[in-house]
């Protein structure tokens, strides 16, 4: 894992109240979501001047027995130097990164990406 991960968009929030985090680089976007019922973070490519859905995660804090703190929690957003690859923190822990260039998703939430689901890999990491 990398020294230290480069933060691009962060906010802190009580599960339950939504939020929205947007984070664009060039033609990729990502958007972390919280709808007061579930997460979410989604990914979108510029085709064409709109933003079109590769891919999504859902899932909620408590199903994956994430802890909080004071009852909030953290959510970071962090793109890879090269920014191909896309990474979702909560509460400092690195638990979802997707890869624009092979279009893939990794996961250490029980949850996974609907469209290209990859087991987590630690290398994955080195990109940030």
């Amino acid at each position: 894992m990398p020294n230290k991960i480069e933060i691009t968009a962060e906010a802190h929030y009580r599960p339950g109240a939504k939020v929205r985090l947007n984070v664009d680089r060039s033609n990729v976007k990502a958007m972390f979501l919280d709808s007061g019922t579930r997460s979410s973070l989604t990914v979108m490519e510029n085709t064409g001047g709109n933003y079109q859905e590769l891919d999504s995660i859902f899932y909620s804090l408590a199903d994956e027995h994430i802890p909080l703190e004071d009852g909030k929690a953290l959510v970071q957003i962090a793109w890879a130097k090269q920014g191909c690859r896309v990474l979702l923190l909560i509460n400092h822990q690195p638990l979802a990164v997707f890869d624009f260039k092979s279009r893939t998703g990794y996961s250490r939430l029980e949850a996974k990406w609907a469209q290209h689901p990859q087991q987590w890999r630690d290398d994955v990491l080195e990109a940030f």
